[in-house]
């Protein structure tokens, strides 16, 4: 067990070991949530004396489901699929009416 900055750490070890390639697992966090929590992978690319394979984590099922919700998008299938032949009778409704899309 090693103490202290984990990214350091690794990249010292890989060194100081002549190690041939790091694997390093990443979240793939982009903006606010990468400033605040860093990226300890980023910074082992950018440090490593030797080449870094990155692996992206899969989401979960259930994180999946929640960042659908995030983005507004229904948790069923089916739920979305209704939506979808909602919208398409609305604009089939539209172009037959004549009425342009955006006087609705």
């Amino acid at each position: 067990m090693l103490r202290g900055n984990a990214a350091d750490e690794i990249v010292r070890t890989a060194g100081e070991e002549e190690i041939d390639l790091i694997v390093i697992a990443t979240h793939g966090r982009t903006g606010l949530d990468r400033l605040i929590f860093g990226s300890v992978a980023e910074k082992v690319v950018r440090l490593a004396p030797c080449p870094v394979l990155t692996v992206a984590s899969r989401p979960t099922k259930e994180e999946n489901k929640e960042a659908r919700l995030e983005k507004g998008e229904s948790a069923m299938p089916e739920e979305k699929t209704d939506k979808r032949k909602a919208y398409q009778e609305k604009v089939e409704i539209q172009l037959k009416s004549g009425v342009p899309r955006s006087m609705t």
